[in-house]
């Protein structure tokens, strides 16, 4: 497995709250299905994991986000990416709607 730093603008879908038990300690997570697109490869699916604090909420479908994340690539399976909450930005929900932009000189 090779890891890289990664940072862009991904769309999200499909988010889910885990919690990830250590011990004693419990940890969230939101977890969310995306995908990895670079100008050297084809788009390669992904998935998004980063913390949530106690009452974090899963954000909605379509839904932009900055992240700066740590990415592990495995030949099997889907790209990892691992991100922690301060370098991860929600901006906006996509909508899915065209929009006939004119030119003029």
């Amino acid at each position: 497995m090779s890891n890289a730093f990664v940072v862009g603008m991904f769309s999200l879908i499909n988010g889910v709250r885990r919690s990830q038990q250590a011990g004693n300690s419990q940890t969230f997570y939101c977890f969310y299905d995306t995908v990895f697109r670079s100008e050297i490869t084809t788009s390669s699916p992904a998935q998004l994991r980063v913390y949530s604090p106690v009452g974090g909420q899963v954000a909605r479908d379509d839904t932009l986000a900055f992240v700066v994340a740590t990415a592990y690539f495995n030949r099997n399976g889907p790209i990892l990416l691992d991100a922690q909450p301060n370098s991860f930005s929600l901006f906006q929900e996509i909508r899915h709607r065209t929009r006939t932009v004119v030119f003029r000189p």
